[in-house]
């Protein structure tokens, strides 16, 4: 398996899915319902597993440092499973106790950050203006408007930085130093910055940059006062080197803004450090090393310029994680956001799909199905009459009468009839057919899509090319999976021991004990009495065979729970289960199941 992430099992077979890591490194993107499971089913089983010191085709790193790690936690209160994997992940590579913290929260004891310390390692203003409005998601689309106060922004960081270098500038400087630049004004009173009175006289138009940084400078855990690195200060260039591992939890229900300026802050920074990074050593160690970010809700921080470094990153070696609850959630004023992270992500798992627009994209990806459905009319005619006829007649003729004398006669005659009849009829049929039709159906129906919202554990896996390399490919569409490992009540119990990962099998060969002398008997078998416990054993196995699940044949389920094969297949046909083979046809465990609650009621 190497090379592979276990991601669950089969919930027909049983049989493990196993996905390459190439497929991962393509980016993750989990989403989920609240108690669903996404982050101790989903998030924490990648974490373990593509933190290990391995590169893509599963081979050792050999002597370059682990990849490094951001876990960036954005719920209201810590996820006690993540954290504990976090730290699970740092001890493993004898990196301390625990992983390297950063909180928001006064009440937490962290590392603090500067927020300008990679931009003091880019060169040229330029590089250094638009790192820091990307990481403050300030820098919008060429859009009338919006693209006017970002070129305003962007001029007056300009300023502030052609004033004072960088290398100098403490995060009090630069809000004092932007908060001056947009109130002074060129008719009034002399200007500060010299050869750009042009910025002052529309300080308005910056108004948006003064406000985001303001905020941020009266921050407990962010170093805004000096620009010197003490050693208690997180910096994000050894994280790299080292390859540590590193949790941040940003959730204040008081200053949420705040706490998601952060986290974007921190992603901007670790992706430039890591950019930087794996260039210099692409060269020298190949494509093995990795960054990996995950983010559990990030849409809490989800901006459009943070979703196009997906596009890149890949090839930059970085990996998103990414995980939140609805696809709704993503629908920012910058653009549908959803859209770009599922098309540029080669992992996707849902463990709830209660969005419809999400559903119909399941649908369309998993393909058609046939789908049979029976027919039966019944039709019951029941008609009965009774009659009266009477009919009454009279008749008047004028004539001339000859006797035999020869005599003539004239004269008129009348006359009249009555006639009554009278009859009962009555008649009654019944007409009753049977038929078939065949249905084109998505192959992720609704009853496996009420497979996937009915219990924990439970998701839908969708990866990009059917998961090229997987051991397990998962065909290119939308299939159901089971997770076997870290329930909420294992994630609890792993955060309150601390659990370190168990040691690695060494490569060397294991020398094996000597064989073992064949038993001896010390006293006479008795032959009849090894017969019937085998005659028993055979019998308790054939009693639990017929008690543990497994595929069965139609003919043979239906002997045994005593109807007619035409019975059972005609409740396949009612439930759309497919008969290949008639009578032979193997049923699957889900399709027993199907049959059995069937026949219960």
């Amino acid at each position: 398996m190497r090379g592979q992430v276990f991601v669950g099992v089969d919930p027909d077979t049983g049989h493990p899915r196993l996905i390459a890591r190439q497929v991962l490194y393509d980016h993750a993107y989990i989403l989920g319902a609240t108690g669903s499971g996404k982050t101790s089913c989903g998030m924490i089983p990648l974490l373990e597993q593509l933190a290990l010191p391995v590169d893509g085709r599963g081979e050792s790193l050999g002597e370059a440092p682990p990849h490094p790690v951001l876990v960036v936690d954005l719920k209201e209160v810590p996820d006690a499973g993540l954290k504990a994997a976090a730290d699970r992940v740092a001890q493993s590579r004898s990196q301390g106790p625990h992983a390297l913290l950063y909180c928001a929260d006064e009440g937490i004891e962290s590392l603090p950050w500067d927020p300008l310390s990679v931009a003091r390692l880019l060169r040229g203003v330029n590089q250094q203006a638009g790192f820091l409005l990307n990481s403050l998601g300030l820098v919008y689309d060429p859009v009338y408007g919006e693209e006017y106060f970002a070129n305003a922004m962007r001029t007056a960081l300009h300023a502030v930085l052609m004033q004072k270098s960088i290398e100098d500038l403490t995060f009090d400087d630069l809000v004092e130093l932007v908060g001056e630049l947009i109130t002074t004004k060129t008719k009034r009173k002399p200007n500060l910055f010299k050869g750009n009175e042009a910025v002052a006289t529309s300080w308005r138009d910056a108004r948006g940059l003064y406000d985001k940084i303001q905020t941020l400078r009266h921050l407990d855990k962010l170093v805004t006062d000096t620009t010197d690195s003490s050693p208690n200060t997180l910096n994000l260039q050894e994280l790299i080197q080292e390859g540590r591992v590193l949790y941040v939890h940003l959730g204040s229900t008081f200053m949420p803004q705040e706490c998601w300026d952060i986290a974007r802050m921190l992603v901007f920074s670790l992706v430039k450090l890591a950019t930087d990074s794996n260039f210099s050593d692409r060269w020298r160690l190949g494509d093995k090393r990795r960054c990996f970010i995950f983010a559990d809700e990030f849409q809490r921080m989800g901006v459009k310029n943070i979703v196009q470094r997906f596009e890149d990153a890949r090839a930059l070696g970085i990996t998103f994680v990414l995980a939140h609850q609805s696809p709704k959630s993503l629908t920012k004023k910058d653009g549908e956001l959803f859209e770009q992270i599922f098309q540029n992500t080669g992992y996707r798992q849902a463990f709830t799909v209660e969005d419809l627009e999400l559903l119909e994209r399941l649908q369309r990806f998993s393909g058609l199905k046939s789908q049979y459905l029976s027919t039966e009319t019944a039709t019951t005619g029941r008609q009965k009459g009774a009659s009266t006829t009477k009919t009454h007649a009279e008749t008047t003729s004028y004539g001339e009468t000859v006797n035999g004398l020869g005599f003539a006669s004239t004269g008129w005659r009348a006359g009249s009839s009555d006639a009554l009849a009278q009859g009962v009829s009555a008649s009654a049929k019944s007409d009753r057919s049977f038929g078939i039709r065949e249905e084109k159906v998505p192959r992720y129906d609704d009853e496996a899509n009420h497979w996937v919202n009915k219990g924990f554990l439970r998701s839908v896996i969708y990866t990009r090319d059917g998961g090229r390399g997987s051991l397990t490919p998962t065909g290119a569409e939308p299939v159901r999976t089971l997770g076997m490992f870290h329930s909420p009540q294992e994630s609890r119990s792993l955060a309150e021991l601390g659990f370190v990962l168990a040691p690695r099998i060494p490569v060397e060969p294991v020398e094996k004990a000597p064989a073992l002398p064949a038993p001896v008997h010390e006293r006479p078998v008795d032959k009849r009495a090894v017969d019937q416990m085998k005659a028993r054993m055979d019998a308790a196995r054939k009693a639990l065979a017929d008690q543990l699940p497994q595929p069965r044949v139609l003919e043979t389920f239906a002997r045994a729970n005593r109807v007619s094969t035409d019975r059972v297949q005609m409740i396949c046909v009612e439930l759309g289960i497919p008969l290949l083979d008639g009578k032979q046809t193997v049923l699957s465990v889900a399709a027993l199941n199907r049959l059995q609650d069937r026949l219960a009621r």
